[in-house]
C-alpha cells in the first residue's frame, strides 16, 4: 500500500508540470483483437456534433465544464440528454383537413401519409378508411426517422418530377406544397406549412448532392450549410493555433525554470 501511496506522490506532481498537454493511456495492447461490435442503433442527424465547434459553443453557453469528476459527470449527463432530445418534435404531422399541427393524431391505414386531428376526425363524415390513433412523443425514434426519409425522397421526386398526371404517392400534394410557397403571402416563418416544408428542405439540403437539383431552396441551404461548416473550421483553426501558441509558451516557461 505504501509503493502505492508514493507512486501517486510522484506522479501527480509530474502531471502538475504538463497540466495542459494531452495523454494518451492505452488500457490493452495495441494490436490485440476484439470481438465486433454490432451496433443495433440506428443513425440520427444531429446539428450538435457535426462540428467541433458547434459542441464546444453549446458547452461554453451551457456551463458544461470536466474540470472535476462532479461536474464532468453532470455535463456528461447533460450532454446526453440533449442528444436523445435533438430531434425529438421537431418534426410535427399536420392535420390533412385544418393544417394545424396535430398532438395527437389519427392516421390513416391506407392512404399515405394522410393525418387527422382529434378534431377533423370527429367531424361527419368520418374518413372512409380505417385510422389508427396514435401520441407522437410515444413515437420511436426509428419511426420518426423513416418518416423524416419518406418526406425527403418524396419531396425529391415531386421538385424533379415534370410530369403533371404522375400517379406516384404524394407526388400532386408535395407539388401543391411547392405552390403555395410560392404563393404565400405571409412570411415563411409564420406559415406552418412553410416552416415545416423548409425544415424537409434543410435536411434533405445536407444530404444533397446534385449541384442542379431542383428542390425549392435546396441549392440556397446548401450553399448556406457550405458557410456554416466553411466558418466553423476556420474558427477551429484559429482556437488550435491559439492553443499551440499558449502551450508552446507553458512549455517555455517550465524549461526555463
Amino acid at each position: 500500500m505504501s509503493d502505492d501511496t508514493d507512486l501517486v506522490a510522484k506522479i501527480f506532481p509530474a502531471i502538475e508540470k504538463h497540466k495542459e498537454a494531452f495523454f494518451v493511456i492505452r488500457l490493452r495492447k495495441p494490436f490485440a483483437s476484439y470481438a465486433t461490435i454490432n451496433d443495433t442503433d440506428t443513425l440520427i442527424q444531429c446539428d450538435l456534433m457535426d462540428t467541433r465547434n458547434a459542441f464546444l459553443y453549446f458547452a461554453h453557453d451551457r456551463h458544461h465544464e470536466f474540470l472535476s469528476l462532479r461536474r464532468a459527470k453532470f455535463s456528461t449527463m447533460a450532454l446526453l440528454y440533449e442528444l436523445h432530445i435533438s430531434t425529438k418534435d421537431k418534426f410535427k404531422s399536420n392535420c390533412n383537413t385544418c393544417r394545424q399541427h396535430c398532438d395527437i393524431l389519427n392516421h390513416c391505414t391506407i392512404c399515405e401519409d394522410f393525418n387527422l386531428c382529434e378534431t377533423c376526425y370527429n367531424i361527419e363524415p368520418t374518413h372512409e378508411h380505417r385510422m389508427k390513433r396514435s401520441v407522437p412523443s410515444i413515437v420511436s425514434q426509428s419511426q420518426r426517422q423513416r418518416s423524416m426519409q419518406h418526406c425527403i425522397e418524396a419531396l425529391s421526386h415531386s421538385g424533379n418530377c415534370r410530369n403533371s398526371t404522375c400517379d406516384k404517392c404524394n407526388c400532386f400534394r408535395y407539388k401543391r406544397i411547392i405552390q403555395h410557397t410560392k404563393e404565400c403571402i405571409g412570411p415563411n416563418n409564420q406559415c406552418n406549412v412553410c416552416k415545416q416544408f423548409i425544415f424537409v428542405c434543410w435536411y434533405h439540403a445536407k444530404i444533397c448532392m446534385d449541384q442542379h437539383c431542383q428542390v425549392p431552396f435546396c441549392i440556397n441551404l446548401k450553399s448556406k450549410i457550405q458557410k456554416q461548416r466553411a466558418t466553423s473550421l476556420q474558427i477551429d483553426s484559429s482556437l488550435d493555433s491559439s492553443y499551440d501558441a499558449t502551450n508552446n509558451k507553458h512549455n517555455t516557461i517550465t524549461i526555463t525554470m
